[in-house]
């Protein structure tokens, strides 16, 4: 036998495929097998028919658990604080995706390999996503557009406004130019998201020349007169963009189908004569759209999901691949008090990592643990809670004990490309736990 299974092979095969083992591991049994094993071969003179019949064993246990599962994304922590993945067979990790696509209100991209639209446009919104989320970084496949383009905190305060949901790029057509009737953009309206506000619109336009314009004027065509609607003048600081603010444009257009969806564009040189935009040389442009969803709308999406449904079988119900009723880190975990636990969502284990281009995952967390009496410090416990505590403590039957439950949450935001492969950021509230409590 160990002419065919040498003591140091067998080291050496554990040690490699250690990691995997307690990646995959949930149960205990399961567990006290893997030590046992490695202790053994740790012993002087290890009893080689054990270890090599203990190998093929693990090797078939991993094999057999990874023809009934695939990586879902979702990654937990289990009582040692290590993370590790929730099993679920292929079926259950379809319909776990869709749900979070359903959640986040997004429809997945038809295309199979990276790539955007337009590289300017893209590089633009990834810079403005890293200025509003410092400390995340954009996918490996997108780390090109992190140009280091500087925005400044003007720009971003005028596309940001504090409080839109969904900020979309999006780039106008361009017509023949001409020098008497100036140079067309047209608009595609498509890319307004559907019951939303409009909070702020801009054309931002760049030439890659260093001569320039003195200023740029535009015109809204109409069959009696052209309305101007303003002038934009070089950024000497941040993107150094030509910006024109379009968001009363835009909103006309949106309410008025009938209205026709482009601007005329005109150059001033810096004597004051009127010229087209490609006397200038090569040039380009692209929009940015921010829009505030209106109220309810998510609620509404989140109740129309929902139906049909109920909290105690919603997961079978769906034939997610696992039961909620018998869930392994519970076992342990809930000896504990209230606290943060681990919960992310790895997109590229999703395959979403061609068009999500940041973050690399979702880190949602979640809330876990006891909270009986006494309700120490670290449970953040509310007044109220401590007092149904002492009520529950007194008499069960009048009412339960405090839940473990989030006490601060914060949004998250997500860089993608949508169908039409316009770069869009997406704010979601309440989407991050940041502490927990006993209430």
């Amino acid at each position: 036998m160990s002419r065919f299974c040498p003591a140091r092979l067998l080291k050496a095969a554990m040690i490699a495929f250690l990691p995997h083992f307690l990646h995959l591991v949930i149960g205990t049994s399961a567990k006290k097998l893997v030590q046992s094993s490695i202790t053994a071969l740790l012993l002087p003179t290890p009893n080689m028919k054990f270890l090599c019949y203990s190998l093929f064993i693990h090797f078939l246990w991993v094999a057999s658990i990874a023809s009934s599962y695939t990586p879902t994304g979702f990654y937990v922590d289990n009582e040692n604080a290590q993370s590790i993945p929730l099993p679920v067979n292929q079926k259950g990790g379809a319909r776990l995706k869709l749900k979070i696509l359903e959640l986040l209100g997004i429809e997945m991209p038809g295309r199979t390999s990276a790539g955007v639209k337009d590289e300017l446009a893209s590089r633009f919104m990834a810079e403005l996503y890293r200025n509003l989320e410092s400390n995340v970084e954009l996918s490996p496949a997108y780390k090109y557009l992190a140009s280091g383009q500087s925005i400044s905190a003007a720009e971003r305060k005028a596309i940001e406004l504090g409080e839109a949901d969904t900020i979309v790029s999006f780039l106008p057509r361009k017509g023949v130019p001409d020098v008497d009737s100036g140079t067309r953009l047209a608009f595609d309206l498509n890319v307004v998201p559907s019951g939303s506000r409009l909070l702020h619109a801009e054309l931002r336009i760049s030439f890659n020349s260093s001569r320039k314009p003195a200023r740029l004027t535009a015109y809204i065509p109409s069959n009696r007169k052209s309305e101007h609607i303003g002038s934009a003048e070089w950024l000497t600081s941040g993107s150094g963009h030509f910006v024109l603010n379009i968001t009363e444009a835009l909103n006309q257009w949106i309410h008025n189908p009938a209205y026709d969806p482009a601007l005329i564009l005109f150059a001033v040189s810096p004597y004051g004569n009127i010229e087209s935009l490609d006397s200038y040389g090569v040039w380009h442009s692209f929009a940015i759209a921010s829009f505030m969803e209106r109220n309810g709308q998510v609620r509404d999406r989140i109740k129309r999901d929902a139906v049909g449904t109920s909290a105690t079988s919603a997961f079978d119900d769906y034939s997610y691949g696992f039961s909620t009723r018998q869930d392994p880190l519970r076992q342990s975990a809930y000896k504990k008090g209230c606290r943060r636990r681990t919960l992310y969502v790895d997109f590229k284990d999703l395959n979403w990592q061609d068009w999500v281009i940041a973050p690399d995952g979702y880190h949602a967390y979640y809330c876990d643990g006891y909270c009986s009496f006494p309700l120490n410090n670290h449970m953040n416990a509310t007044n109220h809670a401590i007092v149904q505590t002492l009520v529950h403590l007194i008499d069960p039957t009048r009412t339960s004990e405090a839940k473990c439950a989030p006490s601060a949450l914060r949004s998250m935001k997500i860089l993608f490309i949508d169908n039409s492969q316009n770069v869009v950021l997406k704010r979601y509230q309440d989407m991050q736990v940041r502490e927990c409590g006993c209430q």
